[in-house]
């Protein structure tokens, strides 16, 4: 029997901001809360099953209003089984965490944040990621 496969495209209509820092996931989210006046939340972790290679638990943080989703997402994941990388992001293991900001009306935007952030002590580096160039961006979609 001939196996078929669906193909499918995302629309990646989000930015991503790279963050290198010592800081704990909590300790952060309450430091970007107080820097950009949001209310990030703890949301249960994310799982992600891969069909051949294992899964993947990660931390999220999840600030919606109407228009925008700002997340904070841990790249290492805390808890992996049968997987070569235990990363979200394999080819940007550097960095700690991710931010991906989904916008309708531009009320964040990735510069604004990222000069924000960088007023945090315990940031390391700040960065926009081009998602383009990424190999593993559909890991980004949950």
């Amino acid at each position: 029997m001939k196996a078929t496969k669906l193909l499918i495209e995302y629309d990646f209509d989000f930015e991503v901001i790279g963050l290198i820092t010592s800081l704990k996931g909590h300790k952060l989210a309450w430091c970007i809360n107080n820097q950009l006046r949001i209310d990030l939340k703890k949301e249960e972790d994310v799982n992600i099953d891969f069909l051949k290679e294992g899964k993947l638990v990660i931390i999220n943080y999840v600030y919606n209003t109407e228009y925008s989703n700002f997340l904070l997402i841990k790249n290492k994941s805390c808890e992996f089984i049968n997987i070569a990388s235990p990363y979200l992001v394999p080819e940007l293991k550097e960095y700690d965490y991710f931010i991906r900001l989904q916008n309708e009306n531009k009320d964040l935007n990735a510069l604004s944040i990222i000069e924000e952030i960088k007023k945090i002590s315990g940031i390391e580096y700040i960065k926009e990621i081009e998602t383009e160039n990424l190999k593993s961006k559909d890991n980004l979609i949950f």
